[in-house]
């Protein structure tokens, strides 16, 4: 037993490394050097980051971008505004990554989008499903809202807030049933947010719904078959204001 646990923690060790590597000295810098102008790369860019289908998660909406022109999309309009009040850099108070398997993991984080002058233009909670594909890590799914917090545990951590945890069967796909089967995930997805929703409108206070969805794990099935969940993605919704994402 004591062996068995020791190997599975220097695997997540591993990939903990590889996922932090990836996503802080690779992603987050090239996505500011192109969003400041300090990298004369055009938005095509984020389809070495961003998974395609991606799953966009708001306070104000939520989407499944089925194609590179979506995504690419979602970058222009996350990016356009910030250009615009003259933005420099993102310093990052706090985060958190969280390793599922060898495949797959989460971050979350504070981002505070600044001007060169040190000034704040935003400042957001998000959250990263992210996967291991066959051309390297990839964002699958990207929630947020904006925030005042310094940490995560002051922001309120999505992971250690939701409830009532579900999954749900996707016929005929195989490990990555959002890829192969896009349409089934999210008509799956906007039925479970808009009966959780449903829900919360009954449950009293705005304090009680802040942070209401819980995560719903999605999964390959076959009649009779022993199904084994393949990706989890957690949904949230809020009153606050919108912001742009990453």
């Amino acid at each position: 037993m004591n062996g068995g646990t020791d190997v599975a923690g220097a695997r997540d060790d591993a990939v903990r490394t590889e996922v932090t590597q990836w996503f802080f000295d690779d992603y987050l810098p090239t996505w500011v050097g192109v969003g400041s102008g300090a990298i004369p790369r055009g938005p095509e860019f984020i389809l070495d980051y961003w998974a395609v289908p991606l799953h966009h998660s708001s306070p104000a909406s939520r989407e499944w971008l089925l194609d590179s022109e979506a995504v690419i999309g979602l970058l222009e309009s996350n990016q356009a505004p910030l250009k615009a009040q003259g933005y420099s850099y993102t310093a990052v108070p706090d985060r958190r990554v969280t390793v599922y398997h060898d495949a797959g993991a989460a971050i979350e984080a504070i981002w505070s989008r600044r001007r060169s002058d040190g000034s704040e233009i935003e400042r957001l909670a998000v959250h990263f499903e992210i996967a291991r594909e066959s051309a390297g890590w990839r964002i699958v799914g990207i929630q947020y809202a904006p925030t005042t917090a310094d940490s995560l545990d002051a922001a309120g951590s999505w992971l250690s807030r939701m409830r009532h945890c579900e999954s749900a069967c996707v016929p005929g796909a195989g490990h990555r049933s959002h890829v192969e089967q896009p349409a089934a995930v999210a008509r799956i997805l906007t039925d479970f947010v808009d009966r959780i929703a449903t829900t919360q409108r009954g449950e009293g206070s705005w304090a009680s719904r802040r942070y209401s969805c819980p995560p719903l794990t999605t999964y390959s099935c076959t009649p009779g078959s022993s199904a084994r969940p393949r990706a989890t993605v957690p949904f949230r919704r809020s009153p606050w204001r919108t912001a742009s994402p990453v």
